[in-house]
């Protein structure tokens, strides 16, 4: 279990290889994430690795990755595709691991700069999508504007 005074990460990745689709997740501590620069490793090694049956199916898993994600108080992130650089996808995810425990707004240059980052790498980070009212919320919507319709919208089809 996560002790440390900052939150865990947890990493998903929709994954294609061969015409397979695979869900990836794991959680890790940016002491992780250190560690696996510094070795080289990747990060999907120790990911549960399941197969995504369905539309349906990749929702419940992507749900599933949310909850625990709620259950540790961690930070939600999406990665890229392992062929994008898992080198660069892990530095940037450090990088924006950082920013949001900053919880300070970049300038607009920089705002775009990792916006542009996240277009690269294909990394997005969520934030603590299961807690509205966090403080990394407003950074996360600085940096994906589209995820505010993106929950507001998830939020209306609950609703209905």
């Amino acid at each position: 279990m996560h002790t440390s005074n900052t939150p865990p990460l947890v990493l998903i990745q929709r994954y294609e290889e061969a015409s397979v689709n695979t869900f990836r997740c794991t959680m890790a501590s940016r002491a992780d994430i250190a560690q696996m620069l510094q070795t080289g490793e990747n990060w999907y090694i120790h990911a549960v690795q399941e197969p995504i049956n369905s539309p349906a199916d990749e929702k419940q898993k992507f749900r599933k990755a949310m909850a625990i994600a709620a259950h540790h108080h961690a930070l939600f992130f999406q990665m890229g595709q392992h062929h994008q650089g898992e080198t660069d996808q892990l530095q940037f995810l450090a990088e924006l691991y950082d920013l949001l425990l900053s919880r300070a707004v970049p300038s607009v240059e920089r705002l775009c700069r990792y916006q542009r980052r996240m277009n690269e790498t294909g990394v997005l980070a969520y934030g603590q999508i299961y807690k509205p009212q966090s403080t990394y919320h407003a950074l996360t919507f600085a940096l994906a504007p589209f995820l505010r319709s993106a929950f507001r919208n998830s939020r209306n089809v609950k609703k209905n």
